[in-house]
């Protein structure tokens, strides 16, 4: 990354632009460039690293290797630079063309995604999101790299080295196809351990939060089926003997949906909170500030 320091600023937020969009007309039409001022950026950038960084191929530009090393560390120093800029500056959401980086479950884009989308389109027309897969374990990691702007997740608090605020607090419960329950609107602990169980991990582990509640007691649940994506379980649950342990909010959308039973985990389970998590050079950013108190508000409006 030596040679980062002797850029043009400006040719940063081309690369930026080109490797989010993979199209030299998007790319331009986004930070409001013509595309032969484009093509000529995408030159020097090509010169200064002495590689084609992207090739038209089907469907659009692909990145080659050296460019996708370059990605995380360019966006670092531009969210560093945005950090110090926004100190003193403000932000106007009616006005701005900004790109936000985003990390979450499908559980939480589906419960905050669609509000925030919608008052977006009305209070920030040209501010557009990308919103990836991402979780806790690499919470960190992606912030300090600058890949993502947000982090949106579970944590039972926030990272040491970083800020955030808890959006959202839900009750635990359990969930089980109607057939499967036999009849039973609740089961016992013995009853619940003998079943086998449905775990959610973004990244394939094997135990989640509540085998740690369960192994503090000396017990431990079968994970019959670890999934990574939330939007699955309800089509896992319907007509099999599975159980699966998750937050009330989407449970109950998934009963509505299907013949599922929701009840109380025989053993306590401390709510959820999900929180939005961000790296401190952005604490000042008023964009970044302004982004994070919508999502709040969003979150608000679907109900703590």
């Amino acid at each position: 990354m030596n040679n980062i320091s002797r850029i043009d600023l400006n040719l940063l937020t081309v690369f930026d632009a080109l490797m989010s969009e993979r199209h030299l007309s998007r790319a331009a039409a986004r930070i409001g460039r013509s595309q032969p001022a484009m093509s000529h950026a995408l030159h020097r950038l090509r010169h200064l690293f002495n590689d084609p960084l992207l090739v038209r191929g089907k469907g659009g530009m692909k990145p080659t290797q050296r460019a996708l090393e370059l990605e995380a560390p360019v966006r670092q120093v531009l969210a560093e630079i945005s950090g110090f800029a926004g100190t003193a500056g403000k932000f106007d959401p009616r006005s701005a063309q900004r790109t936000f980086r985003l990390a979450m479950s499908d559980y939480n884009a589906r419960i905050l995604l669609p509000r925030l989308v919608h008052r977006l389109r009305v209070e920030a027309p040209e501010v557009n999101l990308v919103v990836q897969q991402g979780g806790r374990r690499d919470t960190a990691e992606a912030l300090a790299q600058g890949a993502v702007d947000l982090v949106v997740t579970v944590l039972p608090e926030i990272p040491k080295g970083l800020r955030g605020r808890v959006l959202l607090r839900d009750k635990v419960v359990c969930m089980a196809g109607r057939k499967a329950m036999a009849g039973k609107r609740s089961f016992t602990l013995a009853e619940y351990l003998e079943r086998p169980h449905l775990n959610i991990s973004l990244h394939g582990e094997p135990t989640g939060p509540v085998d740690e509640i369960l192994a503090k007691r000396g017990l431990a649940r079968r994970n019959a089926v670890t999934v990574a994506h939330f939007l699955v379980i309800p089509e896992v649950l319907s007509g099999t003997d599975i159980v699966a342990t998750l937050a009330l909010r989407i449970a109950r959308e998934f009963a509505a949906g299907y013949d599922l039973v929701i009840f109380k985990p025989p053993f306590d389970v401390p709510e959820t909170a999900v929180s939005a998590i961000w790296h401190p050079r952005a604490e000042t950013d008023a964009g970044h500030r302004w982004l994070r108190d919508l999502l709040a508000d969003v979150a608000e409006s679907s109900g703590r």
